[in-house]
């Protein structure tokens, strides 16, 4: 049996959708008074999660130092398997 057959475009199209889905789904989380965050967790990014305080509901803000972490962390490792993987050479 023949291992899974994957070339670089491979690499780039699942990178791509890890990044997608990353950003319809980005971490939230509130900012509380003296620079208290509190995370909320993942939400799809239309529907933000809701924090009750005192009767009070505020809408998370997206973590973005997070996100971005995430995607460049994301585009390191495409970038690593994109170049460990070696380029097909065409037949003639």
């Amino acid at each position: 049996m023949k291992p899974p057959c994957i070339n670089r475009s491979h690499v780039l199209w699942i990178a791509a959708v890890i990044i997608v889905s990353m950003t319809l789904f980005p971490p939230f989380e509130f900012c509380a008074t003296q620079g208290v965050t509190l995370a909320q967790g993942y939400a799809f990014i239309l529907t933000p999660p809701k924090f009750s305080l005192s009767y009070t509901e505020y809408n998370a803000m997206v973590n973005t130092t997070l996100l971005l972490t995430q995607v460049v962390i994301v585009l390191i490792v495409a970038g690593l398997a994109y170049f460990a993987i070696p380029e097909r050479k065409q037949a003639p």
